[in-house]
Parts: C-alpha cells; sequence; structure tokens
C-alpha cells in the first residue's frame, strides 16, 4: 500500500506532493502571464456576472491548489455522478430485495433466503416447467413483484408472506381486469404460485439493520441443528446412565425383599406373583462385583446434571451487544437478547464467557456419560482434570451450542476509543461475531469534519494483521456475499469480523434516488471493496483471500458510458470511469471539493481523474482533474477535483492495488518472476541457437571442404587418368587450395568446376523451416493454442503445451495458434500439405515466428 506522510498545515503530503506544493504559485503566475494574478472576489468580468476562460481558469487552479476562491461556487446539489444519473429520481430499482427468509428446516436459495424475483420464477417453474405454459402469468410476473416490493417499506421489519401475496394477487387480478377463460386461468395460475411458496416465510426489505437479521436467520439455521442434536445424544446417554444404576441397584440384597419385589412388580403382578416367594426363588445376589460407592455417587451427579440441562430449553439464539453510537435494531423475537455498552467490543467478550460458564457443567457430565458408559474412567487419571474444566476446555462442537455473540459498533468509536478492546477481542479465542459499520466515505482514523486530510485507517486491513481471525468486507446491498460470510464465520470457532458498508449518510436530507444503489456506489468505486480473509481456508494468501463480488476486480476502476448534452451538442455518448472521486460527489456534505469548469478548458488544461492519478509530478502540476457530472436538464459537466480529494483518492486505489496483490490478481512479484522467467527461457533458446548456428556453420564448412577435395582430385584424375588411389590424389586432397596440373593446350577448367560446389554450399547455407515445435518452457498455460485444436497441441505434465499429432492439423491452425500465443513459442514449421489452400499467404504470416 502507498504510504502517506504526516499531514502538513490539515492536508496529506508526500515527497511528490511536497514538489507540486513548492511549484504551486509559479504555475497560478505561468497561467496569468498577461497580469498579476487576480485577487479573490476581483477577477475580470465580475461586474456581470462571467468570468473571461483565462481568469476562469486561474481561479479554477487556485481552487484546486486548496488557495481562496470567492467567484466560483460549487455545483448545485441536483448534479450527479454522470453514470448515475439515469437513475436520477429512482427509488425502488428492481434489485435483489426484497429478500424472502424461508422457515427453518426449508432449503431454498442460500442458507433459506432468496430474492424476490428469484422466488416468483423458481415457484412459477415447479408447476409450469415449460415456458409457453402460464403466458399471462409469466408475462406479468414483474407487476406481481413490484406491487409486493412497493408494499413493504425500507427498513421495515420482516413482514409475513402470506397476507403480502395475497393482497398482491388480488390487486393484480383487479388490475388486468380480465374476463372469461383468460381470467379462470390467471386466478388458477396465481393460486398455484402461492401454494409453491413455502408458508411462514417473510419478506425482508432493504435498509438499516438488515446484516443484524440475516445473521439471526444464518444462526437459526446452524444452531438449531446443533442443539438438537446435541440434546439427542445427552438423553440418550442419561438413559445408559440409568441403566448401571438399574444394574446396580439388582445387585443390592435389600432390592430382593419381598416388599421391595412386590413395590417394583406393582399391584397388577402382585396378584399372580407372590413376592415372597419369589424372593425365596432369587435368593442372594450372584455374579459381577458391586460398584464402588464413589462411582455411583459420581454417575448419579453426572446424570442430574444431564436431566438438569434436559429439562432446560435452549431458546437463546442471539446476544446482540450494541455500542452507544449504535442503536440496537427494533429485534422483537424472543431468542434474541439486547446489550447496550460503552465499550460493546469489551462487553461481548465478558458475555460470551458467562454464556459459556453456563454450559460448563452439562458439557462435562456428558463427557463424563461417555467415559463411563465406555467404562474407560479412572479416577486418578480425570478426578483432578475435570476439577478444572471451564469454556476453555471446550471442543469446536461444544463451542457451536452457545448462543452467538454480536457485537455492533460504529468504525469511528472502534477507531476513536476502542482500538484496544478491537485487538484484544480478534486474538482471543472467543468465537464472538463483530460488525462494525463504517461510511465508505469518512475516515475512522479522523474525527474532525474532513475526512481527507490523511490516509485512511483501514480495518479490515487492521483486521487480517491478527492473522488468525475471519476477516470479511462486505454490504448488505451484496446479501449473497455478506450471508456466506456469515455462513464461513459461524461454521469455524473464532472472533469474526465484519466490515459492513452504511452507504451514503444523508440524515434528514433524504435520498436522491434508491439507497441500495448509493450503497452499491461504494463497491463499484473501490470506496469500500469487497474481499474476505480465512485463515482456515489454507496456508498461503492465494487460498486465504477471496476477491470476489468486486467489479472488473482486475481494474483499477469500472467503466461505462453516459448519454447527455456536452457543450452544444445533445445525445453524446462519452467513456467514463467510475471513481472515488465520482462516490464523493453523491453525498452534498462534500460538494464543496468540486467545481465546473469552463467549456473552454482544453485537453491540456483538464484530464479525467482516473488518468491524473498516474500522471507523473510534473504533468500534475499543469493539469487539473476532473470527473463527469450531469444536472437535472440532463446537461454534462466537468467537475474540477480539489486536491484533498486527489490525495484521498490516490489513498483508496492504492488500498484497493495492496487487495489486488493479496488475492492474487495483479500480483507484482508473480508479474516480475514471470518476466524473470521468460527472459531466462528466451537467453537459454538464444544460446541454445547459437550452439546450432555454429554446429551447422562447421558442419557447412566441413561440407565444403570435403566437396573441394572431390572435386580437385575428380579433375585431377580425369586430366591424368590416374586411379583414385593415386599419388597425386592425396596430395591435391591434403591441399585443397592449391589448383590441379593441367595439360598442354587443354582449357582451364578449374575456376568452372569450383563453382557447383560453391553453389550448393549457398543453398545449404540457407536455413528452411521444418518440422513445427514448440518452446515448451516459454508456455504460459494460456489455452489459447489448445481451443484451437486439442490434438494438435497437448499439454505435458506441467501443463505447458507441446506439439502433439503433426497430421491432425492444418497449416492454417499453426499460424493462427502462433498468432495468438502470448509468448510467441509456437514455431509452425514447413506445411505438411502443399495442397492446402492460400498457402503462400499463410507461409507469408508464418515467418515472423519460424
Amino acid at each position: 500500500m502507498t504510504s502517506m506522510a504526516n499531514a502538513r498545515d490539515g492536508e496529506m503530503t508526500s515527497p511528490e506532493t511536497a514538489d507540486e506544493t513548492r511549484q504551486t504559485i509559479s504555475t497560478i503566475r505561468d497561467s496569468a502571464a498577461e497580469g498579476p494574478l487576480p485577487e479573490a472576489g476581483r477577477a475580470p468580468g465580475e461586474e456581470d456576472g462571467t468570468l473571461d476562460p483565462e481568469t476562469a481558469m486561474i481561479e479554477l487552479r487556485r481552487f484546486h491548489r486548496g488557495l481562496p476562491v470567492e467567484t466560483s461556487t460549487p455545483p448545485p446539489a441536483s448534479v450527479l455522478p454522470a453514470l448515475l444519473h439515469r437513475f436520477r429520481g429512482a427509488t425502488h430499482l428492481r434489485n435483489q430485495y426484497p429478500l424472502f427468509i424461508a422457515p427453518a428446516g426449508v432449503e431454498l436459495g442460500q442458507d433459506g433466503v432468496i430474492p424476490l424475483r428469484d422466488l416468483l420464477d423458481a415457484a412459477v417453474s415447479s408447476f409450469a416447467p415449460d415456458p409457453e405454459e402460464c403466458r399471462i402469468l409469466r408475462d406479468n410476473l414483474l407487476r406481481l413483484e413490484t406491487r409486493i416490493r412497493d408494499s413493504i417499506p425500507l427498513g421495515a421489519p420482516p413482514a409475513d408472506a402470506g397476507p403480502l401475496l395475497e393482497e398482491a394477487r388480488r390487486a393484480m387480478i383487479g388490475e388486468l381486469g380480465l374476463v372469461g377463460e383468460n381470467a379462470a386461468q390467471l386466478e388458477f395460475d396465481l393460486e398455484s404460485l402461492i401454494s409453491a411458496i413455502p408458508s411462514g416465510g417473510r419478506f425482508l426489505a432493504y435498509g438499516e439493520g438488515v446484516a443484524v437479521r440475516l445473521l439471526l436467520h444464518v444462526t437459526r439455521n446452524r444452531l438449531s441443528a446443533r442443539r438438537e442434536e446435541f440434546r439427542r445424544e445427552v438423553a440418550s446417554r442419561a438413559d445408559h446412565l440409568r441403566a448401571l444404576l438399574d444394574v446396580e441397584r439388582a445387585k443390592d440384597p435389600e432390592a430382593r425383599r419381598p416388599d421391595e419385589l412386590e413395590g417394583r412388580m406393582g399391584s397388577a403382578a402382585s396378584r399372580f406373583v407372590s413376592a415372597s416367594r419369589l424372593s425365596e426363588v432369587l435368593g442372594d445376589p450372584r455374579g459381577s462385583t458391586a460398584m464402588t460407592t464413589e462411582r455411583r455417587e459420581r454417575i448419579s451427579r453426572v446424570l442430574n446434571r444431564l436431566d438438569g440441562y434436559l429439562a432446560c430449553e435452549d431458546s437463546l439464539t442471539l446476544v446482540l451487544v450494541c455500542g452507544e453510537s449504535a442503536p440496537a435494531p427494533e429485534l422483537t423475537e424472543d431468542d434474541v437478547r439486547i446489550v447496550e455498552a460503552e465499550d460493546a467490543l469489551a462487553e461481548a467478550l465478558l458475555v460470551f464467557r458467562a454464556e459459556a460458564d453456563k454450559l460448563t457443567a452439562a458439557a462435562g457430565a456428558a463427557r463424563i456419560a461417555t467415559l463411563e458408559i465406555e467404562g474407560r474412567y479412572e479416577a486418578a487419571l480425570y478426578d483432578a482434570w475435570f476439577e478444572q474444566f471451564s469454556p476453555e476446555s471446550f471442543t469446536d462442537e461444544e463451542l457451536s451450542l452457545l448462543p452467538v455473540v454480536a457485537a455492533v459498533e460504529r468504525a469511528t468509536a472502534v477507531a476513536d476509543r476502542e482500538l484496544a478492546s478491537f485487538s484484544r477481542a480478534l486474538l482471543s479465542h472467543a468465537p464472538i461475531q463483530i460488525l462494525v459499520l463504517e461510511s465508505p466515505i469518512l475516515n475512522p482514523g479522523v474525527s474532525g469534519s474532513d475526512p481527507f486530510d490523511r490516509a485512511r485507517l483501514e480495518l479490515g486491513y487492521l483486521g487480517v494483521s491478527h492473522r488468525e481471525a475471519f476477516v470479511q468486507q462486505s454490504t448488505p446491498a451484496w446479501p449473497d456475499h455478506l450471508i456466506e460470510g456469515f455462513r464461513v464465520a459461524l461454521g469455524s470457532v473464532r472472533p469474526s469480523l465484519h466490515l459492513l458498508a452504511t452507504g451514503v449518510e444523508l440524515g434528514d436530507r433524504g435520498h436522491r434516488f434508491d439507497p441500495w444503489l448509493e450503497a452499491g456506489a461504494a463497491v463499484e468505486s473501490r470506496a469500500h471493496p469487497l474481499f474476505r480473509y480465512d485463515p482456515t481456508a489454507g496456508l498461503t494468501w492465494a487460498s486465504r483471500m477471496s476477491f470476489t463480488g468486486n467489479p472488473d476486480p482486475e481494474e483499477d476502476w469500472s467503466a461505462d458510458r453516459f448519454v447527455a448534452t456536452v457543450g452544444d451538442e445533445e445525445g453524446q455518448v462519452v467513456d467514463a470511469t467510475f471513481t472515488f472521486a465520482d462516490y464523493v460527489l453523491l453525498d452534498p456534505s462534500f460538494v464543496s471539493h468540486f467545481r465546473i469548469a469552463p467549456d473552454e478548458a482544453g485537453e491540456d488544461d483538464l484530464v479525467p481523474f482516473a488518468a491524473y492519478l498516474e500522471l507523473d509530478p510534473e504533468e500534475r502540476m499543469r493539469r487539473i482533474p476532473f470527473v463527469w457530472g450531469v444536472d437535472e436538464e440532463d446537461r454534462a459537466h466537468r467537475l474540477a477535483v480539489s486536491r484533498r480529494l486527489v490525495q484521498a483518492g490516490r489513498d483508496r486505489i492504492a488500498y484497493w492495488r495492496t487487495l489486488q496483490e493479496l488475492a492474487g490478481v495483479r500480483n507484482e512479484y508473480v508479474r516480475e518472476a514471470t518476466e524473470r522467467a521468460r527472459n531466462e527461457a528466451e537467453a537459454e533458446a538464444r544460446q541454445a541457437r547459437a550452439r546450432l548456428e555454429e554446429e551447422h556453420a562447421r558442419a557447412i564448412e566441413s561440407a565444403r571442404i570435403e566437396a573441394t577435395e572431390e572435386a580437385l582430385g575428380n579433375l585431377a584424375r580425369s586430366l591424368l587418368d590416374l586411379p583414385s588411389s593415386g599419388a597425386l590424389s592425396l596430395v591435391v586432397g591434403s591441399t585443397p587450395s592449391a589448383a590441379p596440373p593441367t595439360a598442354p593446350g587443354a582449357p582451364a577448367e578449374g575456376p568452372a568446376v569450383e563453382a557447383a560446389p560453391e553453389e550448393a554450399v549457398e543453398e545449404e547455407e540457407e536455413e528452411e523451416p521444418g518440422d513445427p515445435w514448440i518452446a515448451t518452457a516459454l508456455c504460459t498455460s494460456c489455452n489459447d493454442c489448445t481451443a484451437i485444436n486439442p490434438r494438435l497441441f497437448v499439454y505435458d505434465s506441467n501443463k505447458q503445451a507441446r506439439i502433439g499429432d503433426p497430421n491432425a492439423g492444418s497449416f492454417e491452425e499453426l499460424v493462427r495458434a502462433a498468432e495468438k500465443c502470448p509468448a510467441r513459442c509456437i514455431h509452425p514449421g514447413k506445411p505438411r500439405n502443399p495442397d492446402e489452400p492460400n498457402l503462400d499467404a499463410l507461409i507469408e504470416r508464418a515467418k515472423p515466428f519460424q
């Protein structure tokens, strides 16, 4: 993560920004070459309410650098980020809410939670799998969904699904006004739809308290099953212990007296069997040795504890410990207890210990019962251990029987006064759930009004540094991601931290569009990245860190297009990124960090916010970053961004890149290792090629010498008519540079004879492509070539490509794979089929890869 230096004059500074500060005055003066820098509030053209373009840019630079500016004003509150402008005024967008919460024991969706739209689709498909069936109902499912969604206010407690479905059914029939066969068919289909939805379910709307309610639901599903299984085990062990005591009582001589036998037989049996006669027949007890008094008393004590546990109901599911800054949600359920505390995290540890102590007696008794039933209890070995039995001795299964203790606190309170408790809780062995509510804009480490004057305190990153705690950063706007995190956390027996985005906090000013969209925008803008750190998932960062759920996880920012009036041109399509600065524009509290730039400003003056962060310091001095905003009249404006907000944006993107590396996305170490391996492989290939070329050159030279010797020898034999083993041939062969003697009057044919071998040598020196081959060491396992032809290209045991069957593919496939290969390690060789179409063109395309 890019480090930030200490704040200077209330503003984040670094070596780069210090240089920028020193250059600020000269830069502004350079922009006003024709005259002195206008004093703020006294710019030319102020009399008629407008500024000339040059003065406007000077004022804009003053604003960006944090100097006093009075001649320009922030954009009106009606200006929204351009990529969200199309949602202006929308208060009930179709999203994953409301959620349907299924009753306990019903398998539906994720842990019994499913969005309304998915619920309706699944219900219709259950009785009408053919898409052409129930056409009227299918065509109006959105109407039904909208009716149900509009009937549940934002932030409302869970509502029974049955009455809402019935009300929506009646309203839909009335709105459509169908008659005859169509009306009857629609009514029948609606009744079938409602019957297919599990009864007893509830609808949960988006709003405050959603995260706690989802945690409660997941806890109920898991805790009830565990407790039910444990109670069955306890009841079984209690029955076994009673049976042991009954056997021992039968060994007592007193148990064979007539009055004892008559009492045990009952009055009905006494009429037919004489108790005195039976006592005489039984006689004195015989058989195994009687149980010691110490053991009998121990079993009796254990049995009383087990019976006491079975007599009590495990009614408590969740203990919610709320801090002073996190008001308790309205939970009226009987299995929930709410505790308010000044230090919620410290109190949660105390509450957990108290709940664990309640289970200590039953858990210890269950273990002793198992040892007694199996005949393995040794007093000398176990008495002292069970005297000190405490929650620290609990197994994972025993810890999972306890009610879930969850602490709820705001991030600002944790950072301000509870950091010590925060660390103690995460380092403890208590499986408590810590829910920290944080505003994606605000900085928990800054108590003042400006959250951009220093690097942000990332509590999620701090939580991960505790190593053995489960940490997730999520948002109720992504319920699937949040529920999965709750499921994993409750499945382990370790402290768990959940950083939850609260969205834009507008207070009494209301929302300008759907709050769910505002919360989702925090994830899109990298203000609140989603991640999950699970220490139980493996031994490496790659296995422990999950980055799923983030849009465009491999990119710095998400990008999209918007349509608006730009300047005098209507309906312009503009590419834009959604950055942290765009998200800040959603909150009117920070509108002072923006100014509308004049239309005359060119690309030499203004640069998009995302691109500005990548400029070098010298370029940043000459440019002003901007984001796109759109007003109510559909007119786009470039909004200059303050230097403080730029620093905050740089801090957020640095944290985003840190998370990317931890999750294995755009990992710099991997990139460097890959580059090193590629360079080494290329160097080895060059060396191997150089060796081959050297060997080839030596072979050509040897062949040339041999050919010259043979040609001169043949010439000499033909002229002198000597046998091939003659002395002259030996002399000639030993001196290839010497010209052979010629007979008187014979033509000088020596040079003509030597020309033929030289031409042959030149032809041999021209290297022609051979069979296709792959530099396997360079392969990146990208699957591009195997996707073209899996028989022609195959993987070896290291999942690196090599040529499989060269006859199984065409030359065109070889060339296409070579062009597509990112490592350029495929060499097509020469065509195997001379009749393949377009061969000349393919050979030309293959030349760069030979």
